[in-house]
């Protein structure tokens, strides 16, 4: 995991929010560990609409 790290914080200040799309269940699940482990939140969404609308806010 050392890569991810040192990735993710190359990018950590171009990045301010990450949207997701139809991921539920073991992927959901992936996706929390590799948010917790590289410090970049995600967010889940069900509609590309919903993700656009949360991604232009703020």
């Amino acid at each position: 995991m050392p890569i991810m790290n040192e990735s993710s914080n190359k990018t950590k200040l171009y990045v301010q929010k990450t949207a997701v799309l139809g991921i539920t269940g073991v992927k959901r699940t992936l996706g929390d560990l590799l948010s917790r482990i590289t410090g970049q939140p995600l967010m889940y969404f069900n509609t590309e609409l919903e993700a656009k609308e949360w991604l232009t806010k703020d």
